[in-house]
């Protein structure tokens, strides 16, 4: 009979060390989850504003060539109202 008491004891004792483990692996798993949740709305945000930078960019780009065109077509006419900062600055942002 003792010996049944004590194997109870320690299975009692054994399903509450195992449920301790448990309870620690799902908080760790749960935070897991958390990250990759939080890892695919930051990648989703990169990938926005990647394209956002390169829609601007883009557009400084064709900016900056129209001014350039339209010195050079002014210069050729001899209409030269040379912008120098203006193309510079446009450039340089880019």
């Amino acid at each position: 009979m003792a010996e049944m008491i004590e194997q109870k004891n320690k299975l009692a004792y054994d399903k509450g060390r195992l449920q301790s483990r448990v309870d620690a692996l799902q908080k760790e798993l749960e935070g897991l989850a958390n990250a990759q949740s939080e890892q695919v709305q930051v990648r989703k945000l990169a990938t926005q504003l990647e394209a956002k930078y390169h829609k601007v960019l883009f557009h400084d780009i064709a900016l900056a060539i129209e001014d350039r065109s339209n010195i050079k077509r002014e210069s050729q006419k001899g209409e030269i109202n040379y912008r120098p900062s203006l193309i510079t600055n446009k450039l340089i942002t880019c």
